[in-house]
């Protein structure tokens, strides 16, 4: 039997392996973080998880059969945390023609923000993060990314960012993003080539008091096989973390 439960602001429901699905988010509408974890038979989220104006936190880590999403989540303007690393099935390639059943392909981005009209193979490609811009943390590792659009430029508050374990061989430029002071590309084992990174600019005080990451800013690179030189990819990663250093130097 379903509850109104107004003043419910956090809900977790890690490691709840019997987990389905959750019926109706709407008998929540004041939460702010909603975790779940390791929800292994976890399928789809609800499209009522639209109706969560103020979720802030969203961690479906771990949820390796979650095959849908909502478009409407790209409606929450709050969102300021999207964990989804492991969720591979979301960003399965499809062999269907247009109006594809599977959510994933309602948020691919293609060019000049064209809806999906052809035919679909072989692509792995991020949600259309454009309106999501109050974003601070996204993981998306381990998702059988090919490509990243450059529309990652638009997350403008974002500060870090896990794309460790994905397949695409280049990143878009991520020079707009100066407020991003960490990046995991490890286990990338077909990236060939650095993205151009930002030029850091000061991190505020609610960074360092609000942010359970602070103590581990930087780009982190392991077992990339095929990144181009060392000594050009040490020399990258030093200059980044040296303008980084000197942009925060009372800090």
């Amino acid at each position: 039997m379903s509850q109104y439960l107004p003043n419910l602001i956090r809900l977790d429901l890690s490691d709840s392996k019997k987990l389905e699905k959750i019926l109706d988010f709407g008998e929540f509408p004041n939460l702010e973080s909603l975790n779940l974890e390791r929800c292994i038979n976890l399928v789809k989220l609800d499209p009522s998880i639209g109706l969560l104006k103020k979720l802030v936190y969203l961690n479906v880590k771990g949820c390796y059969n979650l095959v849908s999403i909502p478009n409407n989540i790209f409606g929450l303007s709050s969102l300021e945390y999207l964990n989804m690393s492991g969720c591979s099935k979301l960003m399965k390639p499809g062999t269907s023609h247009c109006r594809s059943t599977s959510s994933v392909f309602k948020w691919l981005i293609f060019p000049n923000n064209a809806s999906f009209s052809a035919p679909i193979t072989h692509t792995y490609m991020l949600p259309c993060f454009r309106i999501l811009y109050c974003l601070r943390n996204v993981d998306m590792s381990f998702c059988h990314l090919s490509h990243v659009p450059d529309a990652i430029e638009c997350l403008n508050w974002l500060e870090r960012l896990n794309l460790g374990g994905n397949n695409f061989v280049a990143l878009p430029s991520m020079r707009k993003l100066s407020r991003l002071v960490y990046l995991n590309l490890e286990h990338c084992k077909l990236l060939e080539s650095l993205p151009q990174l930002p030029f850091p600019s000061t991190i505020g005080p609610d960074y360092h008091e609000n942010n359970e990451y602070y103590c581990t800013t930087g780009l982190v690179i392991f077992n990339c096989p095929k990144l181009g030189e060392r000594e050009c990819c040490s020399s990258i990663t030093f200059s980044w973390m040296t303008q980084f250093i000197q942009a925060n130097q009372q800090s």
